[in-house]
């Protein structure tokens, strides 16, 4: 029996593999890849960053509360009676001379007693006051008028987080008027970090300026 197949038909076959495509494969690729560069790169910059903003918040509230303190020291100034324990008090916190020496040993002091280690403390100020030695001020101190004046410091330290933390702390509960105006830090050895706090500090000199 003959059989006839018509011209027109074309038997094609391709020598390529037809590719199989699973979607679902696809997602879970795409949500693991998501997953790890949220774990690795973005979670990291988070915690950091909250890290940081939490001891922002915390110099905040401090600066805050040292400018209410300055202003009830002055008005214990002008009110200071002859009472031994609260002139004692009023020299501590902002004493009539600069006492720079006294504030860096305080710091240093203050740094070591949470576990810091020490790199550097750096306090300066206007240098000698043209009214330094004057036996008129020794012998009557409350005798001139006296304005509030500043001194400015650095503490260089290396440690922890929770650490530098408890330092401010201290500094805050200290009987010394300071006032934190920023903190830094970056990655140090040993899982450590290096901080750096910038301060001022203040004290009740003879105003210059007054008119004789």
């Amino acid at each position: 029996m003959n059989v006839s197949l018509p011209k027109n038909i074309n038997f094609n076959f391709s020598s390529q593999p037809k590719s199989f495509r699973n979607p679902m494969v696809e997602v879970f690729l795409l949500l693991a890849a998501c997953g790890l560069f949220y774990w690795f790169i973005i979670m990291p910059k988070t915690v950091e960053i909250a890290k940081q903003n939490e001891v922002l918040a915390q110099v905040t509230a401090e600066k805050a509360k040292i400018t209410e303190t300055v202003e009830a020291l002055k008005e214990m100034v002008k009110n200071l009676s002859v009472n031994e324990k609260e002139i004692a008090n009023l020299d501590e916190a902002m004493p009539l001379e600069a006492k720079a020496l006294r504030l860096r040993m305080l710091l240093e002091s203050l740094s070591q007693s949470v576990g810091l280690l020490v790199n550097n403390v750096n306090v300066t100020y206007g240098g000698d006051a043209p009214w330094a030695g004057s036996k008129e001020i020794l012998a009557h101190p409350y005798s001139v008028p006296r304005s509030v004046q500043r001194l400015s410091g650095t503490v260089s330290v290396i440690g922890t987080y929770d650490q530098v933390v408890a330092l401010i702390q201290k500094i805050e509960k200290s009987g010394r008027v300071i006032n934190i105006n920023s903190v830094s830090m970056d990655s140090a050895e040993d899982g450590n970090l290096n901080i750096a706090l910038a301060l001022d500090a203040f004290y009740l000199g003879p105003n210059t300026t007054a008119k004789k």
